[in-house]
């Protein structure tokens, strides 16, 4: 591919949300992707529009795919097979003929066929993650550090730049974070709005609040569509680990939605359930109960089963 050509593949798409998701910067994305996909040759300005692009369009994101390659959807790495990869394959990098191997076991395990470069790329990144392979020292001087974070003594920086290191907050929150994203503060105390709140957006959003009974919790959200049936697509796209009610909405625009859902959780950041990250997004919404009288004012629409709890 001929450098500065404009083209990404479904699943490059889908890594560079996952940046957006972990609010890298545009030079920290662009120097990731290179390294995930060295045989692609794309400019890096063409890298930062794509994220602009795609943070504009992070509600419906799947619409966004579908727009660009039609009806043909990529198919996201499963959480099973991820597990199998981190548990059987990491340790050590297989050689090249056991793709093949590798490909027809998580076919079996998730009946989604998958090419051979597919699965080294995929095990080339968890290496990374994981801290293991072709790992080495990171220099922490070359990485900025946010005044409110801390790294925790008392561990090496022996297993690269994209392992998840501890660090602990000024509010005494523990987090693991990839060092490009020490600089970006604590995400357990923010709320931030992924891609900034989209301005004059007149399309059907809602603010929602649901309740988590199995560890009795709630967590307020924002989404795109209208009433009930965008929420639970919200949850089918990006699940939880539990099961949980819809109690209340309150339905307006995506601006006006965005900018209320900021709102709530600024105002409750001290009812902040979890104070150690979470694998699943959103876990940063998630609030205790005491906290619901306080929350149920702010919404239109209020269930019954909102007053039974």
């Amino acid at each position: 591919m001929a450098k500065g050509v404009n083209f990404f593949t479904e699943e490059q798409l889908y890594f560079l949300k996952e940046t957006l998701d972990r609010e890298l910067t545009h030079t920290e994305a662009a120097e990731l992707f290179e390294e995930t996909y060295p045989e692609t040759s794309i400019d890096k300005g063409y890298i930062t529009n794509k994220r602009i692009i795609i943070s504009r369009s992070i509600g419906d994101f799947l619409d966004f795919v579908k727009s660009q390659f039609g009806t043909r959807s990529y198919n996201k790495w499963t959480e099973k097979e991820v597990d199998y990869l981190i548990k059987n394959c990491i340790s050590a990098p297989p050689k090249s003929n056991n793709y093949k191997d590798i490909a027809l076991k998580l076919q079996e395990i998730s009946k989604i066929s998958r090419t051979y470069k597919s699965v080294a790329i995929k095990l080339s990144r968890l290496r990374a993650i994981e801290g293991v392979g072709r790992a080495g020292q990171i220099t922490l001087d070359s990485y900025k550090i946010h005044p409110d974070l801390q790294l925790k003594p008392d561990q090496s920086f022996d297993k690269g730049g994209y392992y998840k290191y501890d660090l602990v907050c000024a509010k005494g929150h523990e987090i693991k974070k990839e060092p490009c994203n020490w600089a970006v503060g604590c995400g357990v105390c923010s709320g931030s709005f992924v891609g900034g709140i989209p301005k004059d957006d007149h399309r059907p959003a809602l603010v929602y609040l649901i309740y988590i009974e199995e560890i009795d919790k709630v967590k307020p959200g924002y989404t795109r569509g209208t009433g009930t049936e965008a929420i639970v697509t919200r949850f089918n796209r990006w699940p939880i680990p539990y099961d949980y009610e819809i109690i209340a909405y309150d339905q307006s625009t995506v601006t006006e939605a965005a900018e209320h859902e900021q709102w709530l959780l600024n105002n409750t950041i001290e009812y902040t359930t979890f104070e150690h990250a979470q694998e699943f997004a959103g876990y940063t919404e998630f609030r205790n109960k005491e906290v619901l009288n306080q929350l149920l004012p702010e919404y239109e629409t209020v269930l019954d089963r909102a007053f039974k709890i």
